[in-house]
């Protein structure tokens, strides 16, 4: 199945995120187990939900900057559906992101770090509270340079979904 793919301003995309991935999760894992009910093989493959061969860093990389802000939906559902495979590698990214946080503030088409904070937000993953606090907490105004509208919007729930 081919997505659509639309350019869209950085606040849209935030709620895209929370909205998109459990639709259209949910609607891949619903025709897949029907599938393969119906094909009487209960085995679930990684072809059977369409996974491309990209490994969990490209997929990575793919989401963190897009100067033409092309939603990255297929690219955010395959690493909702390795989250296993993703955690690690999302939080090594929010570390970097903390740890250079001068730095990314000042590429406006470089949205990986909201991304990862979502997806951890989403995966419940109490490890990523310390970091994101920290993110939250960054001086000079640089948290409102790396997330924007973000901050204000979703902040709360973020805190609430990590603590």
């Amino acid at each position: 199945m081919k997505l659509h793919k639309r350019a869209v301003p950085k606040t849209y995309i935030i709620g895209e995120v929370l909205v998109m991935v459990s639709r259209e999760l949910k609607e891949t894992v619903l025709e897949a187990v029907d599938n393969q009910l119906n094909d009487n093989d209960p085995k679930c493959t990684t072809g059977t939900f369409g996974h491309s061969e990209k490994t969990m860093a490209e997929l990575i990389d793919r989401i963190k900057c897009d100067p033409d802000r092309i939603f990255p939906e297929e690219e955010l559902a395959e690493i909702i559906a390795r989250k296993e495979e993703a955690i690690p590698l999302l939080m090594a990214f929010l570390e970097e992101v903390r740890d250079n946080a001068e730095q990314f503030s000042n590429n406006f088409d470089y949205l990986g770090h909201i991304y990862a904070v979502l997806l951890l937000a989403q995966f419940r993953v109490k490890e990523a509270y310390p970091i994101v606090l920290e993110l939250f907490s960054l001086p000079n105004g640089l948290t409102d340079k790396l997330f924007g509208d973000a901050m204000t919007d979703y902040a709360g729930r973020i805190m609430a979904s990590i603590c």
